[in-house]
């Protein structure tokens, strides 16, 4: 099994990918999200922890489902290690051109809209400014929400959301708080998050991270030891839908801009 990433220098999320055949299921594509690159590249055990992860593969992903690899992707949390986002491209076929177009405000909103079930243009406005009805066209544009005597609401989710599971992976070689604060911070855009450690944590420190809604991959010599987390919900908040457009968007158009 081989993963590679196309690396990115662009300031803004270059999106870029690159297709690798992976025996069983499923094909894992890696995407740039070098959104911040570092003064020099990533070395050291964190790094070499994470690429015996990569290579190992470890967790297991269901079947019939397209999985999209980000490593650092630009989050409002910082930049989670690894993030693997489930979706399945099939639920993508009738989605119109209009939603690449689609602002980080404009799925803050769409988010809010789908939490609140429907709400009136006139509170958006009142709470937001007039700007919210630029992205309430461009919400209306991709077919993501409706507007009815002056109110708004989701279109089903089940035809704008693709995404089946969003897994998150932080690695960390000691500072067991550390890690574990940053894997439990990646629960708010995340279905599944676990702490990536180059030993065994001990039973205290699992039990920890379990009541924290996070799970543990941990080397243990001579292979992977998985103890999953608590699954959630999705889409938990506008992070999950600028996974399930980005993933999209590198599908339909490599080298596409998210702005």
């Amino acid at each position: 099994m081989r993963l590679s990433v196309v690396q990115s220098t662009s300031s803004d999320f270059a999106i870029s990918a690159e297709r690798h055949s992976v025996k069983p299921e499923p094909t894992v594509f890696a995407v740039s999200a070098a959104v911040a690159p570092r003064h020099r590249p990533r070395t050291g055990v964190e790094a070499d922890l994470v690429s015996r992860f990569l290579a190992a593969l470890p967790i297991r992903f269901p079947t019939g489902r397209r999985v999209t690899l980000y490593q650092e992707p630009r989050l409002e949390s910082g930049l989670p290690d690894i993030v693997f986002h489930i979706w399945n491209e099939h639920a993508t076929r009738n989605w119109r051109p209009e939603r690449a177009s689609l602002l980080r405000d404009d799925l803050r909103l769409l988010q809010l809209i789908v939490e609140s079930g429907e709400v009136s243009c006139d509170q958006l406005v009142s709470g937001y400014g007039r700007k919210v009805l630029r992205s309430i066209e461009r919400l209306t544009a991709g077919a993501l929400v409706r507007e009815q005597a002056n109110t708004v609401s989701a279109v089903p989710l089940r035809s704008s959301f693709a995404t089946s599971e969003l897994i998150a992976v932080e690695a960390k070689v000691g500072r067991w708080s550390d890690v574990l604060r940053q894997a439990a911070l990646n629960t708010w855009f995340a279905s599944l998050s676990f702490v990536l450690t180059a030993t065994v944590p001990s039973a205290s420190q699992i039990s920890e991270a379990l009541e924290a809604g996070v799970g543990v991959c941990a080397w243990a010599g001579d292979g992977f030891v998985v103890i999953e987390g608590e699954r959630a919900g999705l889409p938990r908040s506008y992070a999950s839908w600028l996974f399930n457009e980005w993933s999209w968007r590198a599908w339909i158009a490599p080298g596409e801009v998210l702005k």
